[in-house]
This record gives structure tokens, C-alpha cells and sequence, in this order.
């Protein structure tokens, strides 16, 4: 995953920590996070900077890809929603 300056047309960010293709982002509401999902079966929640401050990874969560991922509408208690290719 990259973040671009749109004006200068360059590389700001290179993501780096997926061991397979990125298929969906998503970022906050607020715009300091932003999720993963990967065919890797993790999802990465990043800050802005590309550090990766926290995962879930195949014993939390998916057993197959990770295909969507999104945050929920602002509010008290942000959450993240992921749906995979589970069975």
C-alpha cells in the first residue's frame, strides 16, 4: 500500500507487512487510521505514518482472505468491520 501527495504525483508512504496482495482499505472517520485486509488472512490497522500498531491475524479472525474492511460511523466506540472467504 502507498499514500500519494496528489500534487507532486510521489510515494509519501510505502505500507509495508502484507505477505500477500492488499485487497481492501479503509480509513477512519477521522482520517488517523487506516485497515488492511489482505489474501494473507490479516487485517492491519495502521496510522497515518504506515506503522502498524496492531493486527489480527488467522487464529483471531479469518481462515481464508480478508476481503473488505471498514470502520463505522463515527461515534463513542469506533469499530472495524472485515468479512473473508470463510466457509
Amino acid at each position: 500500500m502507498r499514500l500519494w501527495n496528489l500534487q507532486s504525483g510521489r510515494t509519501i508512504y510505502r505500507f509495508l507487512g502484507h505477505s500477500k496482495e492488499v485487497l481492501n482499505i479503509a480509513i477512519s472517520p477521522d482520517n488517523r487510521q487506516i485497515i488492511s485486509g489482505s489474501r494473507d488472512k490479516f487485517i492491519k490497522l495502521w496510522n497515518t505514518l504506515a506503522v502498524c500498531k496492531y493486527e489480527f491475524g488467522p487464529k483471531d479472525s479469518y481462515s481464508d482472505w480478508v476481503t473488505c474492511v471498514s470502520f463505522t460511523p463515527p461515534s463513542r466506540d469506533p469499530m472495524i468491520i472485515s468479512a473473508g472467504c470463510d466457509k
